[in-house]
């Protein structure tokens, strides 16, 4: 059976379908009933009203579409931010819902079925584990659906955030000359 991580990966590389700016909250309950078999609330009690959360955050500040954005693996992630000198950054462990989104397509479908097929337990070890990168100001610029993941199991789920210390643009810049560098392929 494939870890959560390795499924989140795998999932990366198709875009979803159920677009969660666009995807009102009476839609995704019923799709996450359907992919938990009836038992959403059983799984995720608090799934409303952390739906509701996420979507305002979302449509808030998701702008970038994600073929712009950069694709840096977990592995890639401190040979990144080794090139980024004289910029500095730092890590931090904060709550998911002190960070904000910049990719405007996030899907749920992508984050339900992952949660669902390896259970919440090992998808919150999974996000206490992972890092993400922001900009300075808590933008997320690499682990969109992750913290879509602690958004709705929990918007209190802590996850180390890496801040580089430099503004979006410049950060972005940076990140995206780094997956063609290495030759990652971006989402779609």
């Amino acid at each position: 059976m494939k870890s959560f991580k390795e499924f989140l990966i795998e999932l990366g590389e198709y875009p979803g379908s159920f677009e969660i700016a666009n995807l009102g909250v009476g839609r995704a309950t019923q799709y996450g009933q359907q992919v938990f078999g009836g038992h959403l609330y059983d799984v995720m009690p608090d799934f409303r009203r952390n739906y509701l959360a996420l979507r305002r955050i979302d449509r808030k500040y998701g702008h970038t579409l994600r073929k712009d954005m950069p694709a840096i693996d977990d592995k890639q992630v401190h040979d990144f931010e080794a090139g980024l000198a004289p910029i500095r950054y730092k890590d931090e462990w904060i709550s998911a819902a002190k960070l904000r989104p910049v990719q405007r397509q996030i899907y749920l479908d992508k984050v339900l079925t992952a949660i669902r097929d390896h259970g919440v337990d090992s998808a919150k070890r999974f996000i206490a584990k992972s890092e993400i990168m922001t900009d300075k100001d808590r933008d997320i610029i690499d682990g969109h659906h992750r913290w879509t993941s602690a958004m709705l199991l929990d918007p209190k789920l802590r996850m180390t955030a890496s801040f580089i210390k430099a503004n979006l643009g410049k950060v972005m810049s940076r990140a995206q000359s780094y997956t063609d560098k290495v030759g990652n392929k971006r989402n779609k």
